[in-house]
This record gives structure tokens, C-alpha cells and sequence, in this order.
């Protein structure tokens, strides 16, 4: 099989993986298609890219390995390549509890009071002003903590799985 088509295989299956995880995302904050078989069909999408990457794992790194002897190469880059997928499932996971997040703080009553007495400052003496705004300030970084958390723990992940990869 040529690179060219490996690549472009890879751009669409990349494509449809973002594409389903952005309607799971809109689907689970509760606008979304009240169809059960759409959430099958985009379950079934983030699945097969998995599936795709693990194949690729596998096809283009792993079974090469094996062939050669190099057993000790093969399990420091299975290791890297496991550590990889689990750094890109929890750096989704923590984005998606980012925004949701987000989105269910913007939905706050409160929130939205403050957001209101913040964009009618001549109504309102700068103090109260600036306790909204400060209000808004630190609920926002209370919901982001967790998502945020779970990103940067992806990050971490990441780079040890790249750092048994260059072994």
C-alpha cells in the first residue's frame, strides 16, 4: 500500500473520529438528536479509529519489531504506544469535562446575574462590578480545574509514552 493512501486513510478516519466525538460532546449536554441508533453509529466511529490506530500499532510498528528479534525494543515501544492511546483518551475526556463544564456553569443563574450586572457597569458602582466579574472569574476556574487536570495528566502521559518511544 502506498503512504499517499495510508495518509489520506488516516485524514479521513482522524476526520470522522473528531466529527463523532463533537456530536457525543453536543449529545451528552443535552441539545442533541433524540435518536439512540446516532450515538450507536457515533460510538461505532470512535471505535473503529481505535481500532485503526491499534491496527497501525501493530501492522507498522510492533510486528516489524517482533520479526527483527528486538524483544526489548518491542516492549518499551508497546509500552510508549499504550501510554500514547491512554494520553489521547484522557486529554478527550478532560477537554469534554472542560466544556461541559463551561457549558453548565453558563447555564448558572447565578452566573448569569453576574454576567448581567457586569455588562451594565454605569448601572452599578465599579465594587459591585468587580465582585461580579470576580465572582465569574473564580467559578469559571473551579469548573475548569477538573478538566484541566485531566488534560495536563494526558500531557504528562504523552510525553512519557514518547520518551519510551525514542528509547
Amino acid at each position: 500500500m502506498s503512504n499517499d493512501w495510508s495518509e489520506f486513510t488516516a485524514w479521513i478516519a482522524a476526520t470522522a473520529f473528531v466529527m463523532a466525538s463533537f456530536y457525543l460532546l453536543a449529545r451528552g449536554s443535552g441539545k442533541g438528536i433524540p435518536r439512540s441508533w446516532d450515538v450507536l453509529v457515533a460510538w461505532g466511529v470512535v471505535l473503529a479509529f481505535v481500532a485503526a490506530l491499534l491496527w497501525s500499532m501493530w501492522s507498522e510498528t510492533l510486528h516489524p519489531l517482533i520479526q527483527q528479534g528486538a524483544w526489548g525494543q518491542v516492549w518499551l515501544t508497546g509500552l510508549g504506544l499504550l501510554l500514547i492511546l491512554a494520553s489521547v483518551g484522557t486529554m478527550v475526556y478532560g477537554g469534554c469535562r472542560f466544556v461541559m463544564a463551561t457549558l453548565h456553569l453558563l447555564s448558572d443563574e447565578t452566573f448569569q446575574q453576574n454576567a448581567a450586572l457586569a455588562r451594565k457597569r454605569q448601572a452599578h458602582s465599579p465594587a459591585v462590578v468587580r465582585a461580579a466579574r470576580r465572582s465569574n472569574f473564580q467559578a469559571l476556574l473551579r469548573a475548569w480545574r477538573p478538566g484541566t487536570a485531566w488534560f495536563f495528566l494526558g500531557f504528562g502521559l504523552l510525553a512519557l509514552g514518547c520518551f519510551f518511544l525514542s528509547r
